[in-house]
């Protein structure tokens, strides 16, 4: 019997989110957005009638196979799709007509429309991970070997006040202005005129890398500091700060360098990796073009790296448009007036005085 390579559990979450409840196929009765979860009769319980497809087929046998691909692309997120449970069936009945081609296009499209809604403050359906486990999640967390008191939750809570004090020193050590300036944000290829921080919030927990473009002196820092202020005031994944000027200069990875400062100094690296692997954790990495070659090398393997191991993982990368560091959204900021490029520079008034 030909060998199949299914979708890891967390691969299918991911492409769910991805989607952000808008079918990719127009369904039976060709409404393009109908929805494939939602509530129970019993509160503690949902519907699901979403199944994630292979674009490829997982086995020799099946339709779209591609003998090129290797086991780990075949069971890739890259090689599924999100479908309620007709259209899985009728891409798989008519593969000459739904071919791998047209399948990515439709992801692609879907994908996009998801990103604008959720930009543009417009729910698409919830948006926050999923506890499905497969048993290499369950073998994965198990290794961790964290007591049985650091429930996921409980490091969460933690954490997340942790974050607070972290961006609140990061602030007061920078000089940031003490008024809060108003940025305008826009999500390039969108049809949405301008996105809101809420919504960029919630793109963060999509799972896909997110970068924020602007030129110097335009606000990249200010808007992370800002998100994360909106993501710490949610319930959510909590935002993670990481001034990559600092990074750069010590051989740490990035949980490493985060657990060392003096906010995280109760955790473990081993905290971050679970809530990391549940998608409760954004890393903001702040200054990507300002790094040296060498250190932008290190911290692109990296980035990588917690992707492949990590893919609920959000990601913020701030950079100048001639630095984008992966392939995902774009937030662009819009230039600012002088005063506001001098209020984003100087400390406060009273720090001036």
């Amino acid at each position: 019997m030909p060998k199949r390579y299914p979708l890891a559990a967390k691969r299918v979450v991911q492409l769910k989110d991805l989607r952000g409840e808008d079918l990719i196929l127009p369904s039976p009765s060709g409404n393009p957005r109908a929805y494939t979860s939602g509530p129970a009769l019993d509160e503690d319980r949902t519907v699901n009638i979403g199944v994630g497809a292979h674009i490829a087929a997982a086995s020799p046998d099946g339709p779209r196979y591609d003998a090129n691909m290797t086991p780990a692309e075949r069971s890739s997120g890259a090689n599924g799709i999100w479908l309620c449970e007709s259209c899985s069936k009728l891409i798989d009945s008519d593969e000459d007509r739904y071919t791998v081609d047209l399948l990515h296009r439709r992801k692609k499209e879907a994908a996009q429309r998801a990103f604008d809604a959720v930009a543009g403050g417009r729910a698409l359906g919830p948006v926050r991970a999923s506890p499905a486990l497969d048993t290499a999640d369950e073998e994965f967390l198990r290794g961790l070997e964290l007591p049985s008191d650091d429930a996921i939750e409980a490091v969460s809570r933690r954490l997340r006040s942790a974050s607070r004090a972290d961006i609140a020193a990061f602030r007061a050590e920078r000089g940031r202005p003490a008024r809060t300036l108003v940025l305008t944000l826009r999500l390039e290829g969108s049809a949405t005129l301008n996105a809101t921080l809420d919504g960029v919030a919630r793109l963060t927990a999509l799972g896909e890398p997110l970068s924020v473009v602007a030129a110097g002196g335009t606000g990249k820092s200010t808007t992370l500091l800002q998100l994360a202020d909106c993501m710490l005031a949610e319930e959510g994944p909590v935002p993670l700060l990481v001034p990559l000027g600092e990074w750069s200069d010590r051989p740490d990875d990035f949980f490493d360098f985060i657990v060392r400062r003096n906010s995280f100094g109760t955790f473990r690296r081993q905290h971050l990796m679970q809530l990391a692997y549940h998608g409760q954790v954004v890393l903001m990495l702040d200054g990507w073009n300002e790094l040296t070659p060498e250190a932008r090398l290190r911290a692109t393997r990296d980035v990588k790296a917690l992707q492949r191991d990590y893919p609920q993982l959000g990601l913020v990368i701030s950079t100048r448009r001639q630095a984008l560091p992966v392939a995902g959204p774009v937030i662009a900021i819009e230039a600012l007036s002088s005063i506001s490029r001098w209020s984003l520079r100087a400390p406060s008034v009273a720090r001036t005085a």
